[in-house]
This record gives C-alpha cells, sequence and structure tokens, in this order.
C-alpha cells in the first residue's frame, strides 16, 4: 500500500468554463447517443444515464420508467429468481405491451446485476436458460431476453474477478458486458482485454460506499474519469462513472473529464464519410443540356431519388459531379457513418458505399435517363473519403470563435479562408467569408502538447468540431504541411531539437520568401 500525495480531483473541486454555443436553446441539444463496442457484436442507442443497482433504485418500475426516455437501468441482486424469468422473460403484462405499443423495449436498456459467486452463477444460469439471449430482428413480442450484464464487486482489484470476467466472455460471446469497480487505468486495459464492454469507475466517491470508510480505499472521482478513459478510449472501450454525484452539474463534468456513461445515485461523433466514383458513357449532348446533377440545381434528380423507398441508403442530398472527361463523369455524393479508426467500421463503411453508389445510379438513370440511361459504373474509390477523425491537442485549440473573429496571431503560419463545411445533418450553417477575409492559422495549433519531437498537419492538428470543418479541406492543410515541413528543417539543425524551441519570426520570415500569405 502506498497513500498518493500528488492532487486528486473530484467534482466539487472543478466548474465548467463557459464557451461560446452555436446553438440557440438548449432544447436543441440532443442527449441521444450510440454506442458499438469493443467485444460485444451489439450496439445501443439512448441517454447514457444508468439508474445504479442497488436495492433502493435499481428496481424493475424504475426499468420499466426509464425506458420510456431511453435511460438505462441496473436491476439489483435481490430479486429472487421467479421474479426476473418475469421481467426478463416474454412481454406477457399488460405494462410490458403498453410499453411495446410506444416501441419502449425495456429490456434492451436493462442490465442484469450479479456477483462472482458460484450462487451468483447458478442464478444467471437458471434464468437465461428460461429467458435466452435478447433477440433481435424479430417480433416486438418476441423481443425479450438478456442483453446487457452488470458484474459488479465492491474492489475489482482481485485475480478471480479478472478471471470471472474472462470466461463469462467465453461462455457468453454476444452479451453487452459492464464490470468493476476499479479506479486506475492499468485494471481498465487488462479488463477490456478479458472481455469487458464498459469498465464501471469508482470507488470510494458514493455517499453509501463501505469500502471508502471500512477500509479507506478509493480515489476522487474526476481523477478516476480522466484516468480510467484515456485508457479505455484507446483501445475503443468505454467507461462508466459510478458514484460520487450529487447534484445534476455532476453528470455533466464526469461526460466532460471523458465518462461515456453515468451511474446517477459524449464518440463524438465525427463527420460523416463518403465514396466517390465515376460513371462513363454519359450522353455528353444531353448533359450538357442540363450542365450538372448538383444538389443546387432546383429540379436535378437528387430531390427525387431523396425520400424514394426504392433508394433506402439515400438518406440526404449530398450530390457534387464534375465532368472529368468525354462521357465521364466524377461524383462526391452521398454519406456514411464510419469511424476512421475502427477497421471493422471502415470495412462496413466501404460495403456499405457501394451499395449506395448503386442506388445513385440507379436514381440517376431512373430520373435523368437522357442523360445516364446508356451509363454504368466505371469506378469506385479504392478508399473511403474520411473528413474526421482523430484531432490532437496541441498547444493551442483552434475554435469556432476565432474562425467567426477572423482572428489574428503572433505565431501565424499561413491564412484560411474556406468556409465551415460539416457534413452532418443537424450541422449549424455559418455565413461565408466576404472577399479579402481571412484568418491566421497558429503554428501552435501543430505542436503537441507536452511532446518534443512530434508535429501535426492536416485535419488532425488542434481545432474544435467546427473549426475543424474549415481547415480540414486541402488548401489549409497544404499550407499546415509546408510549415511543418520548413519547420522541421529548422529543428534538425538547431542545438536544441524541440518543436516548442521553433523560432517563430524565422520560420514566418522563410514561409514568406517560399509564396506563403502570413
Amino acid at each position: 500500500m502506498k497513500i498518493k500525495n500528488e492532487p486528486q480531483l473530484d467534482f466539487k473541486d472543478v466548474l465548467i468554463e463557459p464557451k461560446r454555443s452555436s446553438l440557440s436553446s438548449r432544447s436543441s441539444v440532443s442527449l441521444i447517443k450510440n454506442y458499438k463496442f469493443l467485444n460485444s457484436p451489439y450496439e445501443w442507442t439512448g441517454i447514457p444515464i444508468i439508474a445504479a443497482n442497488m436495492d433502493t433504485v435499481g428496481t424493475m418500475t424504475m426499468a420499466k420508467t426509464l425506458a420510456k426516455h431511453q435511460c438505462m437501468t441496473a436491476i439489483h441482486k435481490h430479486y429472487s429468481h421467479s421474479e426476473l424469468v418475469k421481467f426478463f422473460g416474454p412481454h406477457t403484462s399488460s405494462e410490458d405491451k403498453e410499453l411495446l405499443k410506444a416501441n419502449q423495449h425495456h429490456l434492451q436498456h436493462s442490465f442484469y446485476s450479479m456477483g462472482i459467486l458460484q450462487k451468483d452463477i447458478d442464478k444467471f444460469e437458471a434464468v437465461l436458460k428460461e429467458v435466452g439471449y435478447w433477440r433481435e430482428g424479430v417480433a416486438d413480442e418476441e423481443n425479450f431476453g438478456i442483453k446487457m450484464v452488470c458484474v459488479d464487486v465492491a474492489n475489482g482489484y482481485m485475480q478471480s474477478f479478472v478471471d470471472f470476467c474472462k470466461t463469462f466472455r467465453k461462455n457468453h460471446p454476444k452479451l453487452i458486458l459492464m464490470a468493476g469497480n476499479v479506479v486506475t487505468g492499468n485494471i481498465v486495459e487488462e479488463l477490456l482485454f478479458s472481455g469487458v464492454d464498459i469498465v464501471k469507475a469508482g470507488i470510494g466517491p458514493g455517499s453509501a460506499c463501505t469500502t471508502r470508510k471500512l477500509a479507506g480505499v478509493g480515489r476522487p472521482q474526476l481523477s478516476t474519469i480522466i484516468d480510467t478513459t484515456d485508457a479505455a478510449h484507446g483501445l475503443r472501450g468505454h467507461v462508466c462513472s459510478d458514484g460520487g454525484c450529487t447534484v445534476p452539474a455532476d453528470l455533466s463534468k464526469a461526460f466532460g473529464a471523458g465518462a461515456d456513461f453515468v451511474i446517477g445515485d459524449e464518440s463524438g461523433s465525427v463527420q460523416e464519410g463518403t465514396l466517390c466514383f465515376t460513371l462513363s458513357n454519359v450522353d455528353p449532348y444531353e448533359f450538357s443540356l442540363i450542365g450538372n446533377v448538383h444538389t443546387n440545381r432546383k429540379d436535378g434528380p437528387i430531390h427525387s431519388i431523396y425520400g424514394n423507398p426504392k433508394y433506402p441508403l439515400v438518406k440526404d442530398k449530398h450530390m457534387n459531379d464534375k465532368l472529368i472527361g468525354p462521357g465521364i463523369l466524377g461524383f462526391n455524393a452521398g454519406h456514411v457513418t464510419v469511424d476512421s479508426t475502427d477497421p471493422v467500421s471502415l470495412t462496413e463503411a466501404m460495403i456499405k458505399g457501394r451499395k449506395l453508389v448503386r442506388q445513385l445510379h440507379e436514381g440517376l438513370v431512373e430520373f435523368e435517363p437522357k442523360s445516364f440511361g446508356a451509363s454504368f459504373l466505371a469506378s469506385t474509390a479504392n478508399l473511403m473519403g474520411i473528413r474526421e477523425s482523430r484531432r490532437i491537442k496541441c498547444d493551442y485549440t483552434f475554435t469556432l470563435e476565432d474562425w467567426l473573429a477572423r482572428k489574428e496571431f503572433e505565431d501565424s503560419i499561413g491564412r484560411n479562408c474556406y468556409y465551415i463545411d460539416v457534413h452532418k445533418q443537424d450541422a449549424t450553417v455559418y455565413p461565408r467569408y466576404k472577399k479579402g477575409e481571412s484568418h491566421g492559422i497558429p503554428f501552435s495549433c501543430l505542436t503537441p502538447a507536452g511532446l518534443k519531437n512530434v508535429m501535426v498537419a492536416g485535419r488532425c492538428i488542434s481545432t474544435d468540431s467546427y473549426a475543424h470543418g474549415s481547415l480540414r479541406v486541402m488548401p489549409p492543410s497544404l499550407v499546415t504541411g509546408e510549415a511543418v515541413g520548413v519547420a522541421a528543417g529548422q529543428i534538425c539543425k538547431s542545438k536544441s531539437p524541440d518543436i516548442h524551441n521553433v523560432d517563430i519570426q524565422k520560420l514566418r520570415k522563410r514561409l514568406k520568401e517560399v509564396g506563403q500569405l502570413i
């Protein structure tokens, strides 16, 4: 045992600093999130708040009530076998049928809670034998069974607990598994590798936590969240903050610190990708009469394709086209949800993208037959077009406020005037810059905080989500790329090879000499 003496943060130790918002009202905020998990093939959509599995909180009545609002409940462990079978089994009660009628499947928002003793295992296996696993893709009345399990121990730093999680995952590969409690990143990684999807983090902060009172074991909750989420997100795992929330503001602080879920006592989503494609044998004369099939053309075919049940994958009107050769038309069209950091998501996006391309071509043939009737799909891109992935935290983060203010910087290494181009359904549209307007791009957006030998350029520089919509495109990416290249040359000649010691004035002078606008 070792008592740590470095500062540790709890919810009461911090406040959230306000920032300028593009939202006009709090009612515009959506709390709904969709999660894919590291080890389970199931997905979950809803508000990531979980009623705790305490006997006074995690009740079946609570679960059915919260399900109406798409929140989760961890059912407490003290229910009998027959009560659990009735709850997780077929929907026979009038209350269950009413929930189904309202499209509220309470079981997909309910965790079966258990410990790791043999009696807990026997009870779970007996209930599972009668109700089975959650049934997807069937009629509403058949949507029953267990989808999520919470393995709950007071202190997760036991080998027997880790071993239990490994065995449980092997025996039940589909279930969404939440397990804890722990407070440090190292054990989070071990649990994720053992088959856990959501690590329950928190020892000591809860008002009813006996571990703190009896053993003196625990950690302030905000520091716990920061440490555990840092470990989990690197492996595409998730963390549930368990305990310490006494007022609604604490939930906001927990999410701000990185928690994916919060147990009551953001995947950030990224911009969507596009699979570009080309059509050949487009009739040159007929196409010259219409000029283009761009979204902005009010009588364009995309307005007929979108919303047509024959083309269900076309979920918006994104349609850009360019004549690239005689009878050959190139397209940047359609959107596909994708996480470019996940190879599985990329593969799925490519498959879906090709299906979407086929539907777009069929729609063009149907609604512009003179131009496209004899055309054929010549090619699709080898790679999904990715607009956003990781953004590296650097010494300075360029914000939407900076973009709106046309902000200047002493360490500016170039300029940008591109509009806020955010490919999301609910994206706010901001007025474009007028002729001659631009903002500076600071070098400090290219220097990762805490690193001496790494610089970033292109779409991964440090920005917020909306400013990224402007700085991610090719012209500013070329600007940042050239700045990094020149800076790297200077660093190599320096006696102190540290990216933070770059002579900014010397860098700016050299960039001006090679034609950069500063």
